[in-house]
């Protein structure tokens, strides 16, 4: 979610044992106007930034990178980004990596569905209106997904290795996860084990 005060006290007491993550996305949005001075006058200053916050795969790291970058740059006082540190356990990876989010840390999926029903109503839509465009959006939908089903079941999809592990591959993942496993195959393959 976005860093929407009512929102974050409503699920404190509606879904009390819930945990409460903050969008990505959302808050680099902010960071060329809140750290405009910083942009402007450190040319390395995005790049220490973006790697201390999406590069820190640990706590520990990311506690060592951030104490680094705030003393490189004088960043002390710093009232909105010390706001984001004391909220780092919402939003940094390092922190929320092992809580069940499924993979989305930011709202650009449902954002992504709010776009798609865009085309089909608005807030001047009536309520019989809006059911009615709202099933037509849901069938087109639904028909995207047979057609990537039946692509996925019934196409061959071409080997790069020509391996019997990738062949089998191809039989019993989707389209997506097998393009994935194929680019990791092939990465594989680059690598040779030697007995010491």
């Amino acid at each position: 979610m976005d860093q929407d005060q009512a929102m974050t006290s409503a699920i404190t007491v509606v879904l009390p044992n819930t945990t409460h993550l903050l969008c990505s996305w959302h808050i680099s949005q902010k960071f060329p106007e809140k750290l405009a001075h910083y942009y402007s006058a450190f040319p390395e200053f995005k790049t220490d930034f973006n790697h201390c916050i999406y590069k820190s795969l640990t706590e520990c790291v990311f506690e060592a990178r951030w104490a680094s970058f705030v003393e490189k740059y004088h960043l002390q006082d710093h009232k909105w980004l010390n706001g984001l540190y004391e909220l780092k356990h919402k939003w940094i990876s390092a922190y929320t990596r092992n809580k069940f989010s499924a993979f989305q840390n930011s709202t650009s999926r449902s954002e992504g569905m709010n776009s798609f029903f865009d085309k089909y109503v608005s807030s001047a839509t009536g309520l019989k209106e809006f059911i009615e465009n709202a099933q037509k959006a849901l069938a087109r939908q639904f028909m995207r997904e047979k057609e990537e089903d039946y692509i996925t079941i019934n196409l061959k999809r071409p080997t790069k290795l020509h391996t019997t592990l990738e062949y089998h591959a191809s039989c019993i993942y989707t389209k997506e996860m097998f393009r994935r496993f194929q680019d990791e195959l092939a990465e594989s393959s680059k690598y040779f084990v030697e007995k010491d």
